[in-house]
C-alpha cells in the first residue's frame, strides 16, 4: 500500500483541463463541434472557460459538471450513461497502443498501485492508498472534500477501462463516498 498526495487548493475540487480536453473532444467527435459549443455557450462565463481551456491547468468540477448536465439536455442522453461513455473513450484514447501491450504484462499489484495515478492526473486534491490481490484490488481516497457521486462513477468508469484496456476479464469497479472527503471503490477482475 503506497499513499499519494496532491495539494488541495479553492473551495471545490478542479479538474485536470488535459483530461477534460480529451473528453470534450470525444463529444465534439460523437455530438458535432458546433452542438458542444452551443451547449457550453449557454453555461455563461464558466462555459467560455470550458470552450477554450487549454491543455495546461485545471476547470472548476462544478462546471464540467454542469457541461454534462447541459449536453444531456440537448442529446436526451442521461448523464449518468453520458459520463461513462465519455470517460471510458477517453481512457480508450490515452492508451495508446505502447501502453496496452506494457499493460499486459504488469502484475495486478503493481497495476493496481498504477489506478491512482487517474485521481492525481484529473483532481487537484485527494490522498490514495491502494490493496490489492490476484483479480481484485480497492482504492481508498481520502482529503478530498467535494468527492460525490459524479466523482466516483468517473473513477469506477476509468478504473475499469484502464484494467480492460490491460487486459483484465470483465472488470467490474463499484464505490460510494464514505464521508464528507473520502470515498472507497472495490473491483474485481479475471
Amino acid at each position: 500500500m503506497r499513499p499519494n498526495q496532491t495539494p488541495s487548493t479553492g473551495p471545490g475540487p478542479r479538474f485536470s483541463a488535459a483530461v477534460f480536453i480529451a473528453q470534450r473532444e470525444y463529444w465534439f467527435d460523437r455530438f458535432g463541434e458546433d452542438r458542444v459549443h452551443a451547449c457550453l455557450a449557454t453555461l455563461g462565463p464558466v462555459g467560455d472557460e470550458l470552450r477554450y481551456a487549454t491543455a495546461v491547468g485545471w476547470v472548476p468540477f462544478d462546471a464540467v459538471k454542469r457541461a454534462y448536465e447541459a449536453l444531456s439536455e440537448a442529446t436526451g442522453e442521461p448523464v449518468p450513461a453520458l459520463h461513462v461513455a465519455t470517460v471510458r473513450a477517453s481512457i480508450q484514447r490515452t492508451m495508446k497502443r505502447i501502453w496496452r501491450v506494457f499493460l499486459r504484462f504488469v502484475d495486478d499489484d503493481s497495476m493496481t498501485d498504477r489506478i491512482p495515478t487517474l485521481v492525481r492526473k484529473g483532481y487537484d486534491r485527494g490522498s490514495v492508498r491502494t490493496e490489492s490481490g490476484e483479480g481484485h484490488g480497492r482504492l481508498f481516497i481520502s482529503d478530498f472534500p467535494g468527492i460525490d457521486d459524479f466523482v466516483v462513477r468517473g473513477l469506477c468508469a476509468a478504473t475499469e477501462e484502464m484494467l480492460r484496456t490491460a487486459g483484465r476479464k470483465e472488470p467490474v469497479v463499484r464505490g460510494h463516498t464514505t464521508g464528507p472527503d473520502s470515498a472507497m471503490l472495490e473491483g474485481r477482475w479475471k
